[in-house]
C-alpha cells in the first residue's frame, strides 16, 4: 500500500511550484507522485491543475475526472474539471460541474466567479452581471476573481465600483504576484474602456513587470532562420504523399489579436463551414515528430527529415485527419483557427495538401499592442516587452513570407483594416476563397448564437467597428519602441 503523502517532501515541493504558477516544473514532481499515491485525489486534482495550465487540456481532463471520481464530494476538482471543461467547448458539462460545485459549497466565491465566466462566454450576460452584482454586495475576496468578476460589475452599470475593486487588490502588498497580475490586466482593461489611457497604461506595465515568461529574440530569430533554411522547395518536393490526407482543411492563423476569431466568425455563419476553433493538433503533431511531446521545449519543426519516411508521415497524416469531429468531416470546409499554426504550415501541407491557409494581418502597432494587453501565456512571452514584440512580429512576417514562396498551397492575405472599411467586399473575397458560394449570413456574423471559445468572444458578438484601427493613438506616448520598429505602420 502507498504510503501517506503528507510525509513525502516532494508534495510540499510541488504545491509551492504549482502556487508560483511554475507548472512545468510542479508537473515534473507531480506525475512520479501519480504514481506513488494512485489513489490520493488532490495529487491528480493538482497534476490535472499543472496540464490544464500547461495547454494540455485532454490529459488534464483525464486528470480532473479521476480526482473528482475519489473524491466525489471535493469542490475543488470539480471546478477544475469545470473550467478545462469549458477549454474543450463543453459548456453544459462544464456548467454542471460547476452547480455541482457550488452544491458541495454553497456562496463559494470561486465557483461563482467561474460560473460568471462561463455565463459571459455563452451570451447570458444579464445572468452573469446579476450573479456577479450579487457577489459584490457580498464581497469579494479573492483576487482571482475580482479579475473575473469585475467586467460583469461594469457591464452591470457600475464601472466605478469595478474600478475600485480591482484597484484594491492591484494595491495590496500581500497579493501573489499570479494573482496581481489577473487584476492589473484586468484593471488596465476597463480602465481603456473608459478612456482612461494613461490610467490604463500604468496598470498594463504593472502587470507585464510581474509576468514570469522569459523571450530571447535572438533564440526565436534563429528558430526562425532554421525554419527558413530547412523548409526548401527541394525538401517539399521530396516528400511522400499522404495516403489518407484531410481534405476540408481551412487554417486561419496569424499574430495573436490580428483577426482570426473575426475571421472564423464569418466563416462560421455559412451552412457550408464547421467551424473547430482554436485546435493545437499541428502543434501536437510537430512536438512529437520533434520527439519532444513537451510543448514548453519546442515550438518550430526545424528538422522536416522524419516526414520523409512514408509511415512515419501517414500516421501523422491520419492523426490529423482523424482530429477532425466526424460530423465536421462532411462538412465543405472545417476550420482551425489555431493563430501559433503559422509555424506549422509546412507540416501543414506535407499532410494535408489540399489544405488552404487565411492569413490573417493587422497593423502591426495595434497587433503588439493589443498583445501586450492580454495575459497570455506560453508561446507569447514577448508580448511583455514592446521591443520584443516587435521583433517577434517581424519574425512572423518572415517565416509567412517564405510560406508563401515555397508552398503549393493557396494563402489568403486578410488585412483587418481592409475588412473594416469595405466589410462585404472582403468578406466576398473570404467566402470565394474557401471555395464557397455566397451566403448573406456571412454578413451578419455577429447574429450566430456560436461560442467563441478566446478573448475576441464580446467583439465577434458585436458588427463590426472602427474603434480598433488605429488604436495605437491613445497610447502614442508610451510605445516608442513600437513606433521605432514601425515607423510608417508598414507590415515588416
Amino acid at each position: 500500500m502507498p504510503g501517506d503523502p503528507s510525509a513525502d517532501p516532494r508534495v510540499r515541493q510541488a504545491h509551492e511550484l504549482l502556487t508560483s504558477a511554475r507548472y512545468a516544473e510542479a508537473y515534473a514532481l507531480f506525475e512520479p507522485l501519480t504514481r506513488a499515491y494512485p489513489a490520493h485525489w488532490a495529487i491528480r486534482y493538482s497534476a490535472g491543475a499543472c496540464l490544464l495550465n500547461l495547454g494540455q487540456t485532454a490529459r488534464a481532463i483525464t486528470e480532473l475526472k479521476l480526482a473528482t471520481t475519489l473524491n466525489p464530494n471535493a469542490p475543488l476538482p470539480q471546478l477544475e474539471l469545470a473550467r478545462a471543461l469549458s477549454l474543450t467547448e463543453r459548456y453544459e458539462p462544464a456548467r454542471r460541474a460547476i452547480d455541482r460545485a457550488l452544491t458541495l459549497r454553497p456562496a463559494w466565491e470561486q465557483a461563482i466567479a467561474a460560473k460568471v465566466d462561463l455565463l459571459s462566454l455563452l451570451g447570458e450576460r444579464d445572468q452573469a452581471r446579476a450573479l456577479a452584482l450579487e457577489q459584490l454586495e457580498r464581497g469579494v475576496t479573492d483576487p482571482a476573481c475580482a479579475a473575473t468578476l469585475a467586467p460583469a460589475i461594469a457591464g452591470g452599470g457600475k464601472p466605478d465600483e469595478a474600478i475600485a475593486l480591482l484597484r484594491r487588490f492591484a494595491d495590496d502588498a500581500s497579493i501573489p504576484e499570479p494573482s496581481k497580475r489577473s487584476t492589473l490586466y484586468a484593471l488596465g482593461d476597463l480602465l481603456d474602456k473608459a478612456g482612461r489611457y494613461d490610467e490604463a497604461w500604468g496598470a498594463f506595465a504593472r502587470a507585464n513587470e510581474l509576468a514570469p515568461e522569459a523571450f530571447d529574440p535572438r533564440a526565436h530569430g534563429a528558430s526562425v532562420d532554421r525554419m527558413i533554411a530547412s523548409w526548401t522547395p527541394e525538401l517539399l518536393a521530396s516528400l511522400p504523399a499522404p495516403t489518407k490526407p484531410a481534405s476540408n482543411l481551412l487554417l486561419i492563423v496569424g499574430m495573436p489579436r490580428s483577426g482570426t476569431s473575426l475571421a472564423e466568425q464569418i466563416l462560421a455563419s455559412h451552412p457550408a463551414v464547421a467551424p473547430g476553433g482554436e485546435r493545437d493538433t499541428l502543434a501536437r503533431l510537430s512536438f512529437d515528430l520533434h520527439g519532444a511531446p513537451d510543448p514548453t521545449r519546442s515550438y518550430f519543426l526545424t528538422d522536416p527529415a522524419p516526414l520523409r519516411d512514408q509511415d512515419a508521415l501517414d500516421r501523422a497524416a491520419r492523426a490529423l485527419a482523424s482530429s477532425i469531429p466526424p460530423k465536421a468531416r462532411r462538412a465543405s470546409v472545417f476550420t482551425d483557427k489555431m493563430p501559433d499554426n503559422w509555424r506549422h504550415l509546412g507540416l501543414a501541407r506535407a499532410l494535408a495538401p489540399g489544405a488552404r491557409v487565411v492569413w490573417c494581418r493587422r497593423d502591426p502597432r495595434d497587433t503588439c499592442l493589443s498583445c501586450h494587453f492580454q495575459n497570455f501565456f506560453g508561446a507569447t512571452a514577448w508580448r511583455t516587452n514592446l521591443a520584443h514584440a516587435a521583433a517577434a512580429y517581424k519574425d512572423h512576417e518572415r517565416l509567412m513570407r517564405h510560406w508563401q514562396e515555397v508552398l503549393d498551397i493557396p494563402i489568403l492575405e486578410l488585412v483587418y483594416e481592409d475588412l473594416v472599411s469595405d466589410q462585404e467586399a472582403q468578406t466576398r473575397r473570404l467566402i470565394n476563397f474557401a471555395g464557397l458560394p455566397w451566403d448573406d449570413a456571412c454578413l451578419r456574423f455577429h447574429e450566430s448564437a456560436r461560442v467563441v471559445r478566446t478573448r475576441s468572444n464580446e467583439q465577434v458578438r458585436q458588427p463590426i467597428y472602427r474603434s480598433a484601427v488605429a488604436r495605437w493613438r491613445n497610447y502614442e506616448a508610451h510605445i516608442g519602441a513600437l513606433l521605432a520598429a514601425f515607423p510608417a505602420g508598414e507590415n515588416a
